[in-house]
């Protein structure tokens, strides 16, 4: 059924000639500018590059020390001087860790932009057909105001040969009446489907559209038992709770991790006036296992929200 209220093509985000959409076409368009999936996309994107940020190594460095100058600044009559580099070594699996943690997370958000784009799909889809049976019912009312008016005519005609009483004229006329205000609560309905299809699209609400569709749709073969497993393996909202407790148990063997220590090794040149220049290496160990009230404390943390999840 063709309801025509005029719309140019929003594709690009430019209206142009008059085009009738489908429900396909008003899906594409909802999900390329809508605003929620539209900023939903940037946060995945977002994610997908904080990967690449947990699993980056530490940054070297580069120290260079001048002692017993005999001023400040003074570096060419300094005594003594070294220049060396400086790497951080985590330990084994921490790198690693913070990446699938980052994966994790980055699963999370693509659940949760699925979900944003079914939502909006089903929202576009509710409004269209909605939008097909208000102007389907305006049409229903508008053929029998016409009828109304046609047995008005024909009482009017009759009481004038005087084959009916007035009384048949006056039901005629309340029933046309009737139907007039039925039409325009039709009429109503009608440009408030319409403002709504526009509100899912994100476009505004002065636009008018033109769509053509039906309301008829195919009968499915249900069977339940299919449709329960379907639903377990395919929907967003589970796989996005699926990876928040994979994260949470990630969280929480990284937060051992942090209990084991890393590694800063130096490797230095120095040089000594009147002396043989020479080499240094050195291991710094910080010993975080001797303070772990903060690692107690995420565990127990992680361990709640899991048991909030379950």
């Amino acid at each position: 059924m063709l309801l025509v209220l005029g719309i140019g093509s929003v594709f690009g985000g430019r209206i142009g000639q008059t085009e009738t959409l489908t429900l396909e076409q008003c899906i594409a368009i909802a999900l390329k500018s809508n605003p929620l999936i539209l900023r939903s996309m940037q946060e995945h994107k977002a994610t997908l590059a904080r990967i690449d940020q947990a699993t980056a190594h530490p940054y070297p460095s580069v120290d260079f020390n001048s002692d017993l100058q005999p001023v400040p600044f003074d570096f060419v009559n300094s005594e003594e001087a070294y220049l060396g580099v400086s790497q951080t070594f985590e330990f084994p699996g921490k790198r690693e860790l913070r990446g699938r943690i980052a994966e994790e997370e980055s699963a999370q958000s693509r659940a949760e932009l699925d979900v944003i784009r079914l939502d909006i799909v089903f929202g576009v889809k509710e409004a269209f057909l909605g939008l097909l049976l208000a102007q389907e019912k305006s049409s229903y009312v508008e053929r029998d105001l016409e009828l109304s008016r046609d047995f008005e005519a024909m009482a009017e005609l009759k009481y004038s040969a005087g084959d009916v009483a007035k009384v048949e004229v006056l039901r005629a006329k309340l029933e046309t009446v009737q139907a007039a205000n039925a039409l325009r609560v039709a009429a109503d309905a009608e440009r408030l489907a319409k403002a709504r299809l526009n509100s899912v699209m994100a476009l505004p609400q002065s636009t008018s559209v033109s769509i053509v569709g039906e309301l008829k749709r195919p009968l499915l073969d249900l069977d339940v038992t299919k449709l329960r497993r379907e639903a377990l393996e395919s929907r967003p909202e589970l796989r996005r709770i699926s990876s928040e407790v994979e994260r949470i148990h990630l969280r929480q063997e990284q937060t051992r991790l942090t209990k084991k220590p890393d590694f800063d090794v130096n490797l230095s040149y120095h040089y000594l006036r009147d002396l043989p220049a020479s080499w240094s290496f050195a291991i710094s160990v910080p010993l975080p296992f001797l303070f772990t009230h903060r690692q107690d404390a995420e565990i127990e943390e992680s361990q709640a929200t899991l048991g909030a999840l379950s």
